[in-house]
């Protein structure tokens, strides 16, 4: 999934807990059809959002690792793994 999807979910992930924080125990259990006391339901959620970050964050490496793993080899031949692999043949 792209980073830009994950921040979106995170966003709205972390803005329905600030939303729960709000509410009461009974509201909790009625808006989203649980047992589970708020403090347990709201602990859920602080899973979710940090699960979600860790992806995330390993998104966005990936993202500018392939980014600088392109703008290194734009236009190379195959023949060589690296832009630096060429620049050594001629220094």
């Amino acid at each position: 999934m792209s980073s830009y999807k994950l921040g979106k979910e995170l966003d709205d992930l972390k803005a329905e807990y600030e939303a729960a924080e709000k509410m009461s125990e009974a509201e909790i259990q009625d808006e989203y059809n649980t047992d589970d006391s708020k403090a347990e339901f709201l602990s859920y959620l602080q899973e979710e959002i940090d699960d979600l970050q860790s992806r995330y964050d390993e998104a966005i490496e990936e993202e500018e690792a392939e980014e600088n793993r392109d703008w290194r080899t734009a236009g190379l031949d195959p023949a060589f793994s690296s832009w630096e692999e060429v620049n050594r043949m001629f220094v």
